[in-house]
């Protein structure tokens, strides 16, 4: 996924997925291949399956991913609620989402940061 070769990254994800169907990392990343394909709407349901399946039901990276697919599909609210969830377990998560995460809710008008 990182070096481009997004159709490789689904074909190795999907078997992934196939032999760890619980993985929640797998769907994030699958979720990430969905978005760099433009297919935001199956983005989204793979991120919602990689929270669901994590410990706890928390993700920082999933969610914030989420938060861009919901965006995409054109769910502004969701994904400023998203964000909201995000900034909550943000400092578990790289400095750079964490920033970017930020902006993004400038720049999508959400009501207001915690």
């Amino acid at each position: 996924l990182e070096m481009g070769k997004i159709e490789k990254a689904a074909e190795i994800l999907a078997y992934g997925l196939e032999l760890a169907p619980d993985a929640p990392y797998l769907y994030k990343n699958m979720g990430r291949v969905h978005l760099a394909q433009g297919d935001p709407a199956k983005a989204t349901s793979s991120f919602q399956q990689a929270i669901l399946l994590s410990p706890e039901n928390v993700y920082p990276e999933a969610t914030y991913y989420l938060a861009l697919a919901n965006k995409e599909v054109g769910k502004t609210q969701d994904a400023c609620q998203t964000l909201l969830r995000y900034a909550v377990m943000s400092k578990q998560d790289e400095p750079k989402r964490s920033e970017q995460a930020e902006k993004f809710f400038a720049d999508w008008q959400c009501a207001s940061l915690p």
